[in-house]
């Protein structure tokens, strides 16, 4: 995520970039569940998506759908992904390619000046090639001593990578990075049983009783969400989304090409209308229960709210319905190590030269968050190209 707002930034001011990922087909997905929260609000959220380029902000805007009277988005992530490398191909200048960066050195020059005197950086990649540049940033996420606490399958491919990981860590260490751990909770996924109402949309009064949440007491609702685009890009930009504050004018979305096969993430009936929340806790920054994929159509636990591995059912204080169903995938605790002596910027702090070479963006520089994650990028994106004396 960070990455690729990094190299939108970059790109949208002439600097010619390439963005390197292990995983093009996921690439620039949120990996935390589908929620994007401030504590400002609506109006937070709005002022940091309107930093990002132009084709980046109308990704956000087409994956986006926002709850009646709440100060959060709920995005479809698989669409976050899907139209964020499909607008970034299209962006002068910027280039994909598949690889994972094993090994980061910097090499030749005295530090700042002409290009003749700059350190070079080379960046080694788990397929043997070395990719040279003026300047690599860093946007690796969690992935540095990265650990997942939930057993899975496919663990002999994740232990690989993080082999390949390690080596990146040294070679960082080795340049002056200080690393610190960290660790995030991410809640399951669940194929979500409901009732005929649920695509029909209910009204907020309509409780829903969880099993844990009514252990504690919590009163939980299901609300009506709609997306921020509303398949009328055009005209959505003199109107606001309901619950919508003065601070969300996001600017209206993209198109589906014409001449393209029809994509589900396009077909509006598809598109949820409602999620769950919780009341007990004051103002309602998250929800306990969000949709989380058009295509799947899954629904995201939040961490506040986890059920048990076997899945619990839940029943609809008002009819009786389920509104629990089998878990898909396993909450999970996610730890990886952030870099601790960069500036807000992502520059590495020092005077060994290589603070204009190696940048660290994003949660791998301790952002804590989404928006905090694309801010980082942005910021990011704008301190190099004015470090290279190019764009503006």
């Amino acid at each position: 995520m960070s990455g690729c707002a990094c190299a939108g930034a970059l790109a949208s001011r002439g600097v010619p970039v390439m963005l390197l990922s292990g995983a093009l087909d996921s690439v620039g997905r949120p990996q935390f569940g589908p929620v994007v929260s401030a504590k400002g609000g609506l109006a937070e959220i709005a002022e940091v998506l309107g930093q990002l380029p132009k084709e980046l902000r109308e990704v956000w805007s087409d994956a986006a759908m926002v709850a009646e009277g709440a100060g959060f988005l709920i995005v479809d992530r698989r669409m976050v992904s899907v139209e964020t490398k499909r607008r970034l191909e299209g962006m002068p200048g910027l280039e994909f390619r598949q690889g994972i960066a094993c090994e980061v050195v910097v090499r030749g020059g005295n530090g700042r000046g002409s290009d003749g005197g700059r350190r070079r950086v080379v960046v080694e990649t788990g397929f043997g090639e070395a990719l040279q540049a003026t300047a690599a940033v860093l946007a690796v996420g969690l992935d540095l001593g990265g650990e997942v606490s939930e057993q899975r399958a496919g663990k002999e491919e994740i232990d690989s990578e993080r082999r390949v990981r390690a080596g990146l860590q040294t070679s960082l260490e080795r340049v002056g990075v200080e690393l610190v751990e960290v660790s995030v909770i991410v809640g399951p996924s669940v194929a979500l049983e409901v009732g005929a109402g649920e695509n029909a949309g209910m009204k907020s009064e309509e409780v829903v009783g969880g099993a844990e949440q009514a252990e504690q007491g919590e009163t939980v609702v299901r609300v009506p969400v709609e997306r921020v685009v509303a398949r009328k890009p055009r005209e959505w930009a003199g109107s606001r989304p309901a619950g919508a504050t003065v601070g969300m004018e996001l600017g209206g979305g993209s198109e589906w090409p014409g001449d393209w096969p029809l994509s589900p993430l396009w077909c509006e009936d598809l598109w949820p209308k409602t999620a769950l929340v919780g009341l007990d806790a004051g103002p309602v920054t998250k929800p306990r229960m969000s949709p989380d994929g058009v295509v799947t159509g899954e629904w995201y636990v939040g961490a506040e709210a986890m059920i048990s591995a076997k899945g619990r059912q839940a029943e609809d204080g008002g009819k009786g319905k389920p509104v629990g169903g089998a878990v898909t995938r396993m909450g999970e605790v996610r730890r990886g190590l952030v870099a601790c002596n960069v500036d807000e910027a992502g520059r590495l702090q020092g005077d060994r030269g290589e603070a204009d070479a190696v940048w660290i963006t994003g949660r791998a520089a301790g952002a804590r968050s989404y928006l905090e994650s694309l801010a980082a990028g942005v910021r990011t994106g704008a301190a190099v190209a004015e470090a290279l004396g190019v764009g503006g």
